[in-house]
């Protein structure tokens, strides 16, 4: 471009190398035109781009930059990933304060404890009325009174003669049992018993008594007095 004017454009050819990044113009001298006429053109080259350059010109560098970065595929924007959100943790509420333990009285518990012991006895007592109750059992018979010795000597010797339903026929009158009991005599009807007993002849149709015999029936009439 030396000797052209200032007020002129030269096209600039552009090219870079793969292997090295070496920038060259080569410049080619063109018509003078008119400023409002002026057309860029651009040929396509493998390799090469041309475009025209100004007075501050060599742009080149820079638009192929900015062509490279039209031709370059957008990146997806990078999502950064966000915490977890923490989770918020709640305070439980205080438990209700526990009313503290009051003193008992010392009556007051000798009046519970003796409260429980009469129920569990009212409860003893239930339980063994619900059982049935024992069978009374029968009382044995009570063995038979002996009649007292004066009394067994009279009936066993002298009921033949002297009680009340056979004495007036066999004992002339005299009585001296009626039935199993003894009869009622009097001072004068006992001193003759003891004369007869003592003589020896009473009871007839039979030995004589006993002095055993004899001793018990004196006794006997001897209460009566």
């Amino acid at each position: 471009l030396i000797g052209l004017p200032q007020h002129l454009y030269a096209c600039g050819i552009t090219y870079r190398s793969q292997a090295v990044a070496v920038q060259q113009v080569e410049t080619v001298a063109v018509t003078p035109v008119a400023m409002a006429t002026f057309v860029p053109v651009v040929v396509a080259v493998p390799q090469y781009s041309v475009s025209y350059v100004g007075p501050n010109a060599y742009a080149a560098p820079a638009a192929s930059a900015s062509s490279a970065q039209a031709t370059t595929p957008a990146q997806p924007p990078v999502v950064q990933a966000q915490p977890p959100p923490t989770a918020q943790t709640t305070t439980p509420p205080a438990a209700p304060a526990q009313p503290k333990a009051t003193a008992v009285d010392p009556q007051v518990q000798a009046l519970q404890e003796e409260n429980n012991r009469l129920r569990k006895e009212l409860e003893d007592c239930r339980k063994q009325l619900k059982q049935p109750m024992p069978q009374a059992q029968p009382e044995a018979a009570a063995p038979p009174v002996a009649p007292p010795p004066h009394l067994a000597i009279l009936t066993a010797r002298c009921a033949v003669c002297h009680e009340a339903k056979v004495a007036p026929t066999k004992g002339r009158g005299v009585v001296l049992l009626e039935g199993d009991r003894l009869a009622s005599l009097d001072n004068r009807q006992l001193n003759r018993i003891l004369t007869q007993v003592y003589s020896g002849k009473m009871p007839k149709g039979g030995p004589a008594l006993s002095d055993t015999e004899v001793a018990q029936l004196v006794t006997w009439m001897d209460s009566l007095k």
